[in-house]
């Protein structure tokens, strides 16, 4: 299987992060931080960006929080976005793969 990567990894790869975590340094933007740091409300910036992006891309699920559940749900299967709503199926099983057969304890 062919690897991809995700947007959000390629966004993610374009930011200089020793640049952005001298800034941060320079600034004292983490200073008493207690919960999120500023490199992880960047990245929740990011990803709300994206989220943002796609929901207004289709127009099958009207509700932004009905959606980023589906994304959620689905993030590890990688699916098209106007197939979120559709039941998930399962790819068929290869009878030439080998299977593991472990025993019940």
């Amino acid at each position: 299987m062919r690897h991809e990567n995700s947007v959000f990894h390629q966004i993610t790869k374009q930011v200089p992060w020793a640049v952005f975590d001298r800034l941060v340094e320079t600034h004292k933007a983490d200073f008493r931080v207690r919960r999120l740091s500023t490199k992880a409300q960047f990245v929740a910036l990011i990803a709300y960006m994206l989220l943002k992006t796609a929901h207004n891309a289709q127009c099958a699920i009207k509700r932004p929080v009905t959606f980023t559940r589906l994304i959620r749900l689905n993030l590890m299967h990688r699916r098209p976005i106007n197939a979120l709503n559709q039941p998930h199926i399962p790819p068929p099983i290869d009878p030439k793969q080998m299977s593991l057969e472990l025993e019940k304890c």
